[in-house]
């Protein structure tokens, strides 16, 4: 390691540690994912495993009367949608859509709703109680009848 990067190396460890706010800064500046229904809605938490298995077409019920939850696929940044396939239902976008389609073939399930427009996306979360959609965290915050239902992933 060269001089002049140990010295930069070093006042960057300083700086967070001694600077306040600056970590907060960077912390601030991390992209989180979360899952979202409409603020009136009763859903309950959901896990990331069971976040999983309802966007694979599998029925999972989060509200108290036991309804089926329906998943909502967000489409609207293709960055969003390629951090959540990747990093909560662990498939690329070309398994993901066999394993989709394998599913309802069988009789086991349909297709989660795909939205390219993110009002299109609100709207419909708010027209069903029982929706939910993966967005970010700065983008559902935007939207004041929205509630965060789980955290799924965050930048590290």
């Amino acid at each position: 390691m060269t001089r002049r990067r140990f010295i930069a190396a070093l006042f960057c460890s300083l700086a967070t540690t001694w600077l306040p706010g600056v970590g907060a800064v960077w912390a601030n500046g991390m992209r989180k994912m979360v899952l979202v229904a409409a603020r009136g809605s009763d859903l309950g938490r959901l896990s990331p495993g069971d976040t999983r298995k309802l966007f694979l077409g599998v029925p999972v019920a989060a509200t108290p009367s036991n309804d089926p939850m329906h998943p909502l696929r967000n489409a609207s940044d293709p960055v969003l949608e390629e951090a959540f396939l990747q990093k909560v239902v662990f498939m690329s976008r070309d398994a993901y859509e066999r394993a989709l389609l394998i599913r309802a073939m069988r009789g086991g399930g349909s297709r989660p709703a795909r939205f390219d427009s993110e009002t299109a996306l609100v709207d419909a979360l708010l027209a069903d109680k029982s929706a939910v959609t993966y967005m970010w965290a700065d983008r559902a915050a935007a939207w004041p009848n929205l509630k965060v239902v789980a955290e799924l992933w965050q930048e590290n």
